[in-house]
Parts: C-alpha cells; sequence; structure tokens
C-alpha cells in the first residue's frame, strides 16, 4: 500500500476513534480501534509494516489528543513490532487467532500507556486500570477485532504483497 493511502486510512481510523468510538463507552472504557488496525495489519504483512502503521496511527491519535505528545506513538509501534514478529501464515485464514492476539496487545499497549503517563507524573490508580479498565478493553477489543481485522484482511488481499513506498 503506498503512504498516501495508509495516512489517509490511518487518519481515518483515528477520526472514528475520537468521534463516533466514544458513544460506544460502557463505564468510560471504549475499544481501541487504531490498535486493532494495527495489530491487524501487523499480523497481516509483519513487523515492519507494523511498526510503521503503529508509528503513523499513534502520530496521528497524539495530534488529537490532549495528552502527553509521544505516548500513542510509542506504544503503537510497540504493539505493532511486537505482534508482527511472529507472522505467520495461518493468521491470514483465520479470525479466531487475532481475536486471542488482540488480548496480549491490548494488555501490553495499555501498560506501556500507563507506565508512560506514571513516569510523566500522572497519577494512576493501579488496581482500578488494571482490573476494571484493563478487562473492559480487552473485551471491547477482542469482540470487535473481527470487524477490524475482516476488513483489512481484504485490502492485504486486494493490495497485494508490496510493502508500503515511501
Amino acid at each position: 500500500m503506498n503512504l498516501y493511502a495508509t495516512i489517509g486510512l490511518l487518519a481515518g481510523v483515528a477520526l472514528l476513534q475520537v468521534t463516533l468510538v466514544p458513544h460506544l463507552s460502557i463505564r468510560g472504557v471504549k475499544p481501541d480501534l487504531m490498535l486493532m488496525a494495527v495489530v491487524s495489519w501487523s499480523l497481516l504483512r509483519g513487523a515492519r509494516e507494523g511498526i510503521a502503521w503503529g508509528a503513523m496511527g499513534g502520530l496521528v491519535l497524539d495530534i488529537f489528543s490532549g495528552g502527553p505528545f509521544g505516548i500513542f506513538t510509542l506504544s503503537l509501534t510497540l504493539a505493532g513490532f511486537l505482534t508482527g514478529v511472529g507472522e505467520i501464515n495461518v493468521f491470514r485464514g483465520s479470525v479466531l487467532l487475532p481475536g486471542a492476539i488482540i488480548i496480549f496487545a491490548t494488555l501490553a499497549y495499555n501498560l506501556v500507556l500507563l507506565l508512560l503517563l506514571r513516569i510523566l507524573g500522572w497519577p494512576i490508580t493501579w488496581g482500578i486500570h488494571l482490573l476494571r479498565i484493563l478487562l473492559l478493553a480487552i473485551l471491547w477489543n477482542v469482540l470487535l477485532m473481527p470487524c477490524v481485522y475482516i476488513p483489512l484482511r481484504w485490502l492485504h488481499r486486494a493490495t497485494g504483497q508490496e510493502e508500503m513506498g515511501w
């Protein structure tokens, strides 16, 4: 996929993340569309493109966010790398395995976000964040992962195996 199409797609995902997704909130917890997109693409195309999608998607979220600049970029880049390292063809044919991977990706992504916020001096109530918020976030992401993975799998097949052009 070329760079401009990737940026446009990720900007669209970020716009959905900050406009529509807050209306899907349950007890203040909402799904992470950008995380699901980065993990899906990383599973389909590998760590290199997962890192690129994580960096670009995180940058767009950081621009839209009111939080410390760079925390989404760093967290999503790490998620793209970790989920793309084990790129295996079996992921491409199954909707269930990416659903299982998103559990671990959500856990790692949120832990990195919380650690970065804590390092930057933000107050973090670990018990509440880890139990209530993280469990709901995992549930949301597992339930919605097929809705993100299936269209991206189609896009992966439609654009072929070429790498993202810079």
